[in-house]
């Protein structure tokens, strides 16, 4: 027999995220709405708040990749709507559209004449009531006039502003709500004026095609030509102007600085100059390599970068490679280095210094060395880079490692770096993990008088609960110390030995040469996370593993590179 049954499925709910582009969503929230692009968010509005979402919409507008349909679907408008939008945004520019009224109606209109009397009555020292009774023939709403005396006095206040000189203009920075822009009333000219038969003759900045194929020496004169920016005229609306708050740090932390002093003769200031400011602006969008230089061609771009016009990703190429050459790149960032590194020896009793690599994979179709990637427990090719990180967690050296040499090769070359930058009084710890953890190396790293703290490694005597007779608290962890000593074997001496006792009963050891008492080396160890963050942060949200990771460089003809069938031919013997 049969029976009827009903239908239980469930109706899926509705969507909170309306997505109109890869990387570009609308999040439905329960005050309103929230607008990402590329992970981050670049405004908020609410159900009423229609300046703030016609203002963050025109901004989306603006790029060409956008689809409008999309994009209007999205928002929860037509796109009939959206395309009248974008008509009245070019005719009569932003102002009109975030003062656009639902349905498209416009404030009341008052014709020429009647605002002239109305701001006649204004400067004869009239109210807004009085001004209303005054009009006879016409009624006018109270708000009507309250607005056209509001537009009369901004004007009337500006034009009795002291206008700046020549020599003190600079542009005016007005911020809409949730949208970046930039708004220059006067042009802005950053350098002199130059005489009138050397303008005919300079070239672009940032033609593409100026350095043709030919000799190096065409190609440094080609750069050269293009060094020179044309006086900057402030633009009235700048997409991506945050990213000058990303420049401003990158020149606090002396980039630009360091790099004019390393450029010499290959590469003009100027072409420098826009070459790393568009890559820097490119990756802080989310970017993850020298070809997101595409998504600053933008009408706004000259502005942005105090340029004539956007950089193409192969001029961008050109110039950073001209640079580089000659140990350009090398030098720029052993300077940098050695300026974030001293900034550490302020600390009066040590600094402390966290080591360890990160394995860059190689994307590309030429046959490289493999190195160990811990991520996925397995050889893969590519380059190793050993970092260098301070007590914050904060990046102050990079070395990049081709044939991946252990953490013990590179311990001491490392250290010594780190000593010649902040001096021979400070008192230098260095923190890394079991990899670096053999007798021979922290022997060496004791005579040469430097702290250290790392994992001691297996196997290892397991304590008694009863010979932990310290404790210290994590939290609302209790873990029990025990803090002795470890002889290193074959007349190297002897380190210090903290045993931790987890809740679990697991047992660590921490190897060190310190006087800093175990809750502190226990805190040293644990903050070693900061670092491991910052290689996650890196490779999700700054994308290090792709900035170089189809490029190869040939090895010198004399280099013996080891054969992998020979050692493991060389295993079986």
């Amino acid at each position: 027999m049969r029976v009827a049954s009903e239908d239980l499925s469930l109706t899926p709910p509705a969507s909170t995220h309306h997505w109109f582009s890869r990387g570009g969503v609308v999040v439905e929230t329960g005050e309103g709405r929230e607008v990402f692009v590329g992970g981050t968010l670049i405004g908020r509005f609410g159900p009423r708040d229609r300046a703030k979402r016609n203002a963050i919409l025109m901004g989306l507008c603006g790029d060409p990749r956008i689809h409008l349909g999309k994009v209007s679907e999205a928002f929860g408008m037509s796109s009939e709507t959206v395309r009248l939008m974008r008509r009245q945004f070019e005719t009569e520019g932003l102002e009109a559209v975030v003062g656009r009224r639902p349905g498209g109606r416009e404030q009341a209109k008052v014709s020429a004449p009647m605002r002239g009397k109305l701001e006649k009555m204004f400067e004869a020292g009239l109210t807004i009531d009085q001004a209303r009774k005054k009009l006879r023939g016409r009624k006018l709403g109270r708000s009507t006039v309250g607005f056209i005396r509001t537009a009369w006095a901004a004007r009337r206040t500006a034009a009795k502003a002291p206008q700046p000189s020549a020599s003190e203009a600079v542009p005016v920075v007005e911020l809409l709500p949730c949208v970046e822009t930039h708004q220059a009333s006067e042009p802005v000219s950053t350098q002199p004026a130059e005489e009138p038969q050397a303008v005919g003759e300079r070239r672009s900045a940032l033609a593409p095609d100026v350095i043709a194929q030919g000799s190096e020496e065409e190609s440094l004169g080609a750069m050269q030509t293009i060094a020179t920016v044309p006086p900057m005229s402030g633009g009235r609306w700048v997409q991506h102007v945050g990213s000058w708050l990303l420049i401003a740090m990158l020149a606090r932390c002396g980039l630009h600085r360091y790099a004019q002093a390393a450029r010499e003769d290959r590469v003009g200031a100027d072409a420098l100059r826009i070459a790393l400011d568009a890559v820097a602006i490119a990756l802080g969008l989310g970017q993850r390599c020298v070809e997101g230089v595409r998504r600053l061609a933008t009408p706004s771009a000259g502005t942005l970068l105090r340029a004539d016009h956007a950089p193409s990703t192969s001029w961008v190429r050109r110039t950073l490679g001209l640079f580089a050459q000659q140990l350009g790149g090398v030098r720029i960032h052993f300077a940098m280095a050695k300026e974030h590194i001293a900034k550490q020896g302020v600390v009066p009793d040590r600094v402390i210094f966290y080591i360890d690599n990160h394995l860059r994979p190689y994307t590309g179709k030429h046959t490289i060395r493999k190195g160990w990637r811990m991520q996925d427990k397995r050889v893969l090719p590519g380059t190793s880079d050993y970092y260098v990180h301070d007590e914050d967690g904060r990046p102050v050296l990079r070395v990049a490692v081709a044939s991946h040499d252990s953490l013990t090769d590179w311990l001491p070359r490392l250290a010594k770096l780190l000593r010649e930058a902040i001096g021979q009084e400070a008192k230098i710890l260095l923190a890394f993990d079991r990899g670096g953890a053999f007798a021979s190396h922290l022997a060496l790293l004791r005579e040469r008088n430097f702290e250290f703290v790392t994992y001691e490694r297996k196997p290892f005597r397991t304590l008694l609960p009863s010979e932990f007779q310290q404790t210290l608290q994590d939290g609302k962890e209790t873990i029990g110390v025990a803090d002795a000593r470890a002889n290193l074997g074959r007349g190297r001496g002897r380190v210090r030995r903290v045993a931790l006792r987890m809740p679990d009963a697991r047992q660590v050891n921490l190897l060190a040469v310190s006087t800093l008492s175990p809750p502190e080396l226990y805190a040293i160890m644990r903050g070693r996370w900061r670092q491991e963050n910052g290689f996650k942060h890196g490779v999700e949200r700054w994308g290090i593993n792709q900035l170089d990771g189809r490029t190869t460089m040939p090895y010198p003809p004399d280099v013996i590179i080891p054969n992998p069938a020979r050692s493991r031919l060389d295993r079986a013997l």
